[in-house]
């Protein structure tokens, strides 16, 4: 027991020692220490991070094709993530430019619209105009079918017997023979008009201001048509001897030909016809009266 006590003691005495306060020398030394300790510390740590450094290396050396596609991957991520930046660019200014294509588009269809609408409109009223041409050209074909007998000579009819030409022109009447009647009606003398025509062979020119006017020379023309009727009235049992006129009217005179057949029916018992004749074109006869062969 005194041992162990003595041993307990000595051990007391020690630890006192050892705790007791350093003298200067110690505390000269205490910072070589634990300079010393870090110095070691950072040593094993360089030793560690050498050998991480060359495990680091010996893993590069083995993955190096590895991390090299890793490295392009990054680099085509980063040119995928600006070549979407500049498509969404694009994409809106391509949406940009869709919008007014369609705008552009249903303006067109618009304007389509109308134009169709004002097309239709169109060959509406050109149908109509059409329509209006066809029915004036079956009413012409009407009246000159209804008119027939007067626009034909009567000897293109059923009459027959000779022809009594006048020629009407320059709003003017030109006898193309003068007839000479008996007191009984016999026609006794035919003979060219030299007083108003000019002759060409066969061919007549009328002179202008020298043939008979309505109005001026209505008794006149009167007395001549009375000829023709008492002749006509005379051999009314014989077709052949009769004597019917026949009226070639130029464009110009028109307007006289219905008060000249109006003049020649309250005459009465002469039939009588007439041609539209073109203007400028002139009219042969043959030497009875009858009209020939145009030069």
């Amino acid at each position: 027991m005194c041992n162990a006590f003595g041993g307990i003691v000595l051990i007391a005495i020690l630890i006192a020692l050892l705790i007791e306060s350093p003298g200067d020398e110690s505390r000269k030394s205490a910072p070589s220490g634990r300079e010393a300790l870090e110095v070691s510390r950072k040593a094993r740590e360089l030793t560690e991070l050498e050998a991480d450094v060359s495990e680091i290396e010996k893993r590069w050396e083995e993955n190096k094709d590895l991390l090299e596609l890793l490295q392009k991957r990054n680099q085509l991520a980063l040119a995928l993530t600006s070549r979407q930046k500049t498509e969404a660019l694009s994409t809106v200014e391509l949406n940009e430019r869709l919008g007014k294509a369609l705008e552009m588009k249903s303006l067109a269809l618009s304007e389509v619209a109308t134009l169709s609408a004002e097309l239709a409109a169109v060959e509406a009223k050109l149908n109509e105009q059409k329509r209006i041409l066809e029915l004036l050209e079956n009413q012409m074909k009407e009246l000159i079918s209804s008119r027939m007998s007067e626009t034909h000579p009567p000897e293109l009819r059923d009459a027959s017997g000779g022809q009594y030409n006048l020629i009407v022109q320059y709003g003017e009447i030109y006898p193309v023979v003068d007839y000479e009647f008996g007191d009984d009606g016999e026609l006794y003398g035919v003979m060219e008009n030299n007083s108003s025509i000019t002759w060409n062979g066969d061919t007549t020119i009328p002179i202008r201001g020298m043939g008979l006017k309505l109005g001026r020379d209505t008794e006149t023309l009167k007395a001549m048509f009375r000829g023709i009727s008492a002749h006509n009235k005379l051999h009314k049992s014989q077709p052949s001897k009769r004597i019917y006129i026949v009226s070639f009217v130029y464009g110009d005179s028109f307007p006289i030909i219905d008060q000249l057949r109006e003049m020649i029916n309250e005459v009465g018992f002469i039939e009588d016809g007439w041609e539209p004749r073109p203007d400028g074109e002139p009219l042969a006869f043959s030497s009875q009266g009858k009209r020939g062969q145009t030069d």
